[in-house]
């Protein structure tokens, strides 16, 4: 089951299943997911006496399927989470544990009505050929926490806006995943305070997001040749002037403009033998999104000018290095000559 369709089958279930299986790379939608679970069928006076947790790695699932026969204390239910269940995937098992996989099958087959089981199998890929597998995704109830495609990320950020009643266009969720990259925890959190920012408001915006949503100095060097490339200098030293105040290495901000410039470079050539977003991304170990940000601002400069700037940037960097000029000055003359070569 899909991450988004996971959630909202536990938002509208109004009786807990026995058990959750969650596996997968991507923590934030497992922890989560566990929260939602114990918040769902606990109250938080139950929580210190009613919640028992497993580490796979270090304690024997026989024993932790005998807590699962253990009754609730005080409640209707209990939570018994077990994680790191190696013996799901293929990988070896370094640990000296010794585990009787057996005992877990038959509880899956017959479960305790007052235990929530929680499996946490925090890993990319599991070994589909074992039978305790095939009966966690047949009877269990499965999240798969997968690393999200940029697809299905923006689906699954215009939905957030949408259940605390926003609009949100997938032009802005773009945006925003721009800026935060594919960091799960950092779009909930930007989100949060993008959703309060807005609470009077129907529909959050590309303005929530320059106002709210914090740059990081990658973002300011794409702000910035984005600036050059329209030929607009004065805000291009704007936005080094803020860079300054961030206290940033004239040295590093170099290296970074050099970096972007690169990137654009090559996605221009590749776009021209035809090669998809998708590929260029795998191929220049970057984003998707990092590609098509690149290949608009490649429309604004010929191979030539990127070749120029290129050569700028190896010539300051190197006379900065040997001392021949002052670091500010340099990329300050950078910029200066770097606006001369845009359209």
């Amino acid at each position: 089951m899909s991450s988004i369709d996971f959630f909202e089958q536990l938002k509208r279930s109004n009786n807990p299943a026995s058990i959750y299986f969650l596996y997968g790379a991507e923590s934030f939608l497992i922890e989560r997911a566990k929260e939602q679970i114990i918040k769902k069928v606990l109250k938080e006076e139950e929580l210190e006496f009613n919640v028992s947790q497993f580490d796979l790695e270090d304690t024997p699932v026989q024993v932790a399927v005998t807590d699962c026969e253990t009754l609730p204390f005080f409640g209707d239910y209990r939570v018994v989470i077990m994680k790191n269940p190696i013996f799901l995937t293929a990988n070896k098992d370094k640990t000296k544990v010794e585990h009787d996989p057996k005992t877990l099958e038959a509880y899956i087959a017959s479960p305790n009505p007052q235990t929530i089981l929680i499996v946490v199998a925090p890993y990319e890929k599991l070994d589909e050929r074992k039978k305790l597998v095939k009966t966690f995704k047949k009877s269990a109830t499965v999240l798969e926490a997968a690393t999200m495609d940029e697809r299905t990320l923006i689906q699954w950020i215009v939905q957030m806006a949408h259940k605390q009643h926003r609009q949100m266009k997938e032009a802005v969720a773009e945006q925003l995943i721009a800026l935060t990259g594919k960091n799960l925890s950092l779009i909930h959190k930007e989100m949060e305070k993008l959703l309060l920012a807005s609470h009077d408001e129907e529909e959050i915006t590309e303005a929530h997001i320059e106002t709210f949503v914090p740059r990081t100095m990658e973002d300011n060097i794409f702000a910035l040749i984005n600036e050059i490339a329209n030929r607009n200098i004065g805000k291009a030293f704007f936005i080094l002037k803020d860079l300054y105040i961030q206290k940033e290495e004239p040295i590093k901000i170099l290296m970074l403009i050099a970096r972007q410039v690169r990137i654009i470079y090559h996605v221009t050539g590749l776009t021209t033998k035809g090669y998809s977003q998708k590929q260029m991304a795998q191929m220049l170990k970057i984003p998707p999104f990092a590609v098509k940000l690149a290949m608009g601002q490649g429309k604004k400069f010929s191979v030539k000018e990127l070749e120029t700037i290129l050569g700028f940037c190896a010539q300051y960097d190197y006379e900065i290095k040997s001392g021949k000029i002052d670091k500010f000055l340099a990329i300050e003359l950078l910029l200066a000559q770097t606006a001369k070569t845009s359209k």
